[in-house]
């Protein structure tokens, strides 16, 4: 995965997937505008978070900053479908990126947000 070409399409691994009363799962194919598509693992629904949430966080993504690279991750900063801020991080894998977690933004990642234009 690359920091300037993020992927536009979230769905559901069926590996790991949520209740089938769940309705957070996209059951879409797996297309993208980039051919990068991404899966959200379950872990990522831990902190309440949406499909439609997460695929809003990573097609708006404000901040994108590598946080590991073994296990290759990264750490998404972006707004859910209501304009509230997210954590996201995408595990990059061989298969693939996946989200692995999604949850509001913590004040410990205020400073990584761009810096308006203030004047």
């Amino acid at each position: 995965m690359k920091t300037h070409g993020l992927p536009t399409v979230v769905h559901m691994s069926n590996e790991e997937s949520p209740p089938a009363s769940d309705d957070r799962c996209i059951q879409d194919d797996q297309v993208s505008y980039y051919d990068t598509p991404v899966v959200v693992l379950a872990s990522a629904f831990k902190h309440g978070v949406t499909t439609q949430s997460i695929e809003h966080g990573v097609k708006n993504a404000l901040v994108v900053e590598e946080v590991d690279v073994n296990p290759l991750r990264f750490l998404i900063l972006g707004p859910d479908v209501d304009g509230n801020l997210l954590e996201l991080v995408v595990l990059d894998r061989r298969d693939g990126p996946c989200v692995i977690h999604a949850m509001k933004m913590r004040a410990k990642y205020q400073a990584l947000l761009p810096k308006g234009d203030r004047s």
